[in-house]
Formats: C-alpha cells, sequence, structure tokens
C-alpha cells in the first residue's frame, strides 16, 4: 500500500512537471505571436509532432494557438472544424480572455472563408464575452476585433458603423498600450469620413493623427500624409500642397521596392497632378504606366479615366473616343466584380452547411468530381451573364425613363414660359403659334400625369411652385438621369429646402424618427417631391422593386394603415 501511494504521488509530480512544461512553452509562443515573430510558426510546428499525447487541454491550448498565429501571420484559415471545438472547450473552461479570443478566431475562421454573416455573428459574440470592467481584460484583442468588424462594414459599405467601430479599435488600444495600432485605427477614421463626403473631418483627423505620432515619438511617422489628403488637395486643384505631400509620401514608400496595386494609385495621383499644372508628356507617362502595369479594376479604371481627361484637355477626338469606351469597360468589369461578391455574400446568408457538404464530396472518384466541378463552374457562369445582364437592361431602362420625365418637366416649363411671353405681346398674328402651344402644353400635362401614383397634372400638384422648382430638386431629378447615387451632402440640402418650404412636413417626420431610417427618410421627402420610384431607386441606390416595398412598409408604419405604394404615395403627399 506504501509502495501505490508513492507510485501515484510520483505520477502527479511527472504530470505536473510536464503541463508546467508545455506552460512555459505556451507563454512563449503567445509572447512571439504578439510580437510578430514567426519563431511562434516554427515553436508551434515542433511541438505539435507530440500532439498525440497531449492532455485536451493542451490540445485546446495548441489549436487556439496555432490559429490566432495563422490569423496573425496572414495564412488563411479554411476549415471550422477544429475551432468549433476549441471555441466549445473554452466556453465550458475558459476564463472570459480565453472565450473572447476563441470566439474572436473563429469568425476569423468564417471571415477567410468568405462567410460574411457568420464571421459578424462570431465577432459579436466574442465582444460580449470581454469583461471590461476586469483589468486584466486582453483589450488588446477586443481592439482587433472591433478593427475587424470596421473592415467589413466598410466592404459593406455602411460607413456610420465602419467610423463608430474604428473609433472603438482605436480607444480599446490605446488601453492595451499598442500605440501603433490605436494610431493605425484613429486613421482609418479618415477613410470613413472621406467616403461619407466630410472632407473637413479628412483633414481634421489625419492632423489628430500626425499630432499623436509626434507625441509618442515616431517622428518619420508624424510628417507622412495619407494618400487620402493627397487626393483631396488634387481634386480641389491644390496642386502645390498636393505635391508637398507627394514627394513626402514617395520618399517614405521608395525605401520599400514593393510594386503594389496601391502605387499604381500613386500614379494616377502624379498623373494628375502633371495633367493639373499642364505638364501633359508626364501625366501621360503616369496613366499609360499605371494602365499597362497593374490589372485591378481599380487602376484600370482611374488611368484610363486620366487619359481619358488628358485627351479630352488636348481635343483629340480619336484618342478621347479610344479612353472613354476602355473607361466604360472597365467600369463595367468592376461593377460586374461587385455583383458577384454580393451574391456571393447573400448566399452564404443561407448555406452555412456547404463546406460540410464539400468535404464530404472528397469521397467521389476523381472523374465524377471533376465532371461536377465542370457543370457548376458552366452554371455559374450563366448565372452570372444572366444576372449581369438583367441589371444591366434594367439600369438602362432605369436612366431612360428617369431622362425621359425630368425632359418633359423641363419641355413643359419652357414652353408654358413661352406661351407667357407671347400672351403678353398682344400680337393677332400668333394666334395660330399660341394654338400649338397650348396644344404642346395639354399634351405634355397628359403625359406627365400618367406618370403619377394618383394620375394628376403637374398643374393641379403645383409644378410652377418653388417648392417643386428648386435648384436642388431640379439637381437631384439631372442627377436620377445619370443614375447616379445622391451624396449625403445632396440629402443634407434636400432637407435644408424642405425646411425652407415644407417645415411641418419634415417636423412629422422627425417625430417619427424612432421607425425610420436613414433611407426611409429621404424617401419619404422624395416622395413628396413626386419623384418617380425610378428615380428614387437611382438617388438611393436600391432597386425600383426595393422603393416599392419600403413605401407600402412606411404605409403602416408611419399611418398604421394597410395598403400598397399608392396608398403611401396619397397620404404622404396629403400629410
Amino acid at each position: 500500500m506504501k509502495h501505490l501511494v508513492i507510485l501515484i504521488i510520483i505520477c502527479i509530480c511527472l504530470i505536473g512537471c510536464t503541463n508546467n512544461a508545455h506552460n512555459e512553452e505556451w507563454s512563449k509562443i503567445d509572447t512571439c505571436i504578439h510580437n510578430s515573430d514567426t519563431t511562434a510558426l516554427t515553436l508551434l510546428r515542433k511541438i505539435g509532432r507530440n500532439k498525440a499525447d497531449f492532455t485536451k487541454a493542451d490540445k485546446m491550448r495548441y489549436e487556439l494557438l496555432l490559429a490566432s498565429a495563422h490569423n496573425k501571420f496572414f495564412i488563411s484559415l479554411k476549415s471550422d472544424s477544429t475551432m468549433t471545438d476549441v471555441v466549445d472547450y473554452y466556453l465550458e473552461n475558459g476564463n472570459a480572455n480565453e472565450r473572447m479570443k476563441a470566439t474572436f478566431l473563429l469568425g476569423c475562421v468564417y471571415r477567410d472563408m468568405g462567410d460574411t454573416p457568420l464571421a459578424i455573428k462570431y465577432y459579436e459574440d466574442a465582444i460580449k464575452y470581454a469583461d471590461i470592467s476586469n483589468k486584466d481584460c486582453d483589450f488588446y484583442t477586443l481592439s482587433r476585433i472591433y478593427g475587424q468588424m470596421g473592415g467589413i462594414f466598410e466592404e459593406q459599405d455602411s460607413y456610420n458603423i465602419m467610423l463608430s467601430y474604428f473609433k472603438l479599435a482605436s480607444k480599446y488600444a490605446f488601453i492595451a498600450k499598442d500605440t501603433l495600432g490605436a494610431l493605425s485605427y484613429y486613421k482609418d477614421k479618415g477613410m470613413a469620413y472621406y467616403l461619407m463626403g466630410k472632407y473637413d473631418s479628412v483633414f481634421i483627423t489625419n492632423k489628430n493623427v500626425r499630432d499623436l505620432y509626434r507625441r509618442y515619438g515616431y517622428k518619420e511617422l508624424a510628417v507622412l500624409p495619407s494618400d487620402i489628403e493627397i487626393y483631396i488637395y488634387l481634386l480641389k486643384k491644390q496642386f502645390v500642397k498636393a505635391k508637398y505631400y507627394m514627394d513626402i509620401s514617395h520618399k517614405y514608400f521608395s525605401k520599400t521596392n514593393i510594386n503594389t496595386n496601391e502605387n499604381g494609385i500613386n500614379e494616377y495621383y502624379k498623373g494628375l497632378y502633371y495633367l493639373g499644372i499642364n505638364k501633359i508628356d508626364s501625366a501621360k507617362y503616369f496613366f499609360e504606366h499605371e494602365l499597362y502595369t497593374y490589372n485591378d479594376y481599380n487602376n484600370k479604371q482611374a488611368a484610363a479615366k486620366g487619359l481619358f481627361n488628358l485627351y479630352k484637355k488636348e481635343k483629340e477626338a480619336d484618342s478621347i473616343v479610344k479612353y472613354s469606351e476602355l473607361w466604360n469597360s472597365a467600369v463595367d468589369s468592376s461593377y460586374a466584380h461587385m455583383s458577384t461578391r454580393h451574391l456571393q455574400q447573400m448566399h452564404a446568408i443561407f448555406n452555412y452547411s456547404m463546406y460540410k457538404d464539400l468535404a464530404q464530396q472528397k469521397e467521389y472518384q476523381l472523374k465524377i468530381r471533376t465532371a461536377l466541378i465542370i457543370v457548376i463552374i458552366i452554371v455559374l457562369f450563366l448565372l452570372f451573364l444572366i444576372f449581369y445582364m438583367r441589371n444591366r437592361l434594367r439600369f438602362n431602362k432605369i436612366k431612360e425613363q428617369n431622362t425621359s420625365y425630368a425632359f418633359d418637366i423641363l419641355t413643359l416649363r419652357n414652353r408654358e414660359q413661352e406661351l407667357s411671353r407671347t400672351l403678353k405681346k398682344k400680337d393677332s398674328l400668333n394666334n395660330e403659334f399660341i394654338d400649338r402651344l397650348h396644344n404642346e402644353i395639354e399634351s405634355l400635362q397628359e403625359k406627365l400625369s400618367l406618370q403619377q401614383s394618383d394620375k394628376l397634372r403637374p398643374d393641379q400638384w403645383g409644378m410652377r411652385d418653388a417648392f417643386f422648382n428648386a435648384p436642388i430638386v431640379n439637381y437631384l431629378h439631372a442627377l436620377s438621369q445619370k443614375g447616379q447615387q445622391a451624396s449625403y451632402s445632396d440629402i443634407k440640402n434636400l432637407r435644408l429646402h424642405f425646411e425652407k418650404y415644407d417645415n411641418a412636413f419634415l417636423s412629422f417626420l422627425i417625430t417619427k424618427g424612432s421607425v425610420l431610417k436613414e433611407r426611409e427618410f429621404s424617401l419619404c421627402l422624395l416622395t413628396r417631391l413626386r419623384f418617380l420610384p425610378s428615380e428614387m431607386a437611382c438617388l438611393l441606390d436600391v432597386s425600383p422593386q426595393v422603393i416599392t416595398n419600403i413605401r407600402a412598409k412606411l404605409l403602416l408604419s408611419l399611418y398604421n394603415l394597410k395598403g400598397g405604394a399608392q396608398s403611401f404615395d396619397e397620404k404622404i403627399r396629403k400629410s
């Protein structure tokens, strides 16, 4: 019995020593990952050879650190089978930091698998596990989660959400004493402001970043401008400032000698600069170098646009046609690329089991699998082609309808003004001309009334009034003809227009702010001004069917009535 007790004690000591040895290695690997030291990968490969002898706790710790290292060093995480087990283990056995980190890394797995909805879900779950009231909270990982969320919502064009996440990422990186990370996220806020059209905020943000770089001792980074600032200066034709910051940027980045797509955009900036100061040959060199060196959509589109503007300035007709067609082709390719990407993201929402199905297909024979892949590629190509052509035809039809509507309104106003001038002359010889004007006006009134949901003629809803004939209203009609989206500034001016001419209606909408999103608020204003659904679709960057659905939904939200889009239009115009 005595020997048995001694044997048990020895076994416990050996197990304890083994665990302590592993814990020391785990801590060393974790430190290497945090410091971006690739030694972590070497250590993981070495210790992973004995994985069969690990306890469950050690195995889970190993898999957690392996996923963390792969994420840190940009090695794609392509399978969720292991990480789901890791998350389950730490949810049951781990502390708050371990639960947060494991769940975050599972979100990164789905990010790399292209499943954005699941990535967001697990990022949000990870945030819930963070105990920010505890001084031992892993604020470093928390800041990375918010940074990932900001990047995702930038891709989704949700700039306000993107901005809020980058603010939180910067805040928690500062708490974690990760100064460079905090300043990087702080700088990302400038991109959000740029995408929102708030150029003054871009300059303020970047000035604050440079001040902070200087305060924390990063003197070289403190003088480095952002690409966004340079581009804004070029847009504003402030070429002296643009050149000053371009030279600083070139001096800093020329040390790396890395030929990236971002360098192509810098060449576009140089082309814009030389075009702005009328050094045509230099501008042409940079635009052409960008066009033929970089193969991504953004560079192709930017270079073709630059050359189009160059030859437009030089008035060379053949080259204008050539590069306008090339520019349009690049824009179409970019549009198709974005359409495919969004289609894939929508598909991911409803197909979370796709990866398990693909794994099961590994049992099939090579010949069957190859045939299946070929069929899938053909089907996807056909679906893409149908989707792309359908969208192009719909877009062109909307533009044509908007152009016709805006043209008829403009023609009607011109004919009414012409009739008014003619009547003032009181010349009996003009009777035939007056009759012709009356007939044309009557025809236009009838034509425009058919496009209104209530069939009212323009002279019945007051087209001549300043409310319907203000510069911002005419500008938005013109914008919809081009199939372009209204900017943040345009919507702001539209609200100011209502403050001046229809403040009671604006106040009514403001009181309904709890049930109205920003897009729905703008739709109500445009409906009040008798914009067509096709015009609203362009200005709000959605499909006409979405406009119809929103109108029907808002009838219930705003007025507690059931009905269709036409009933909503009538209520909005009578409110």
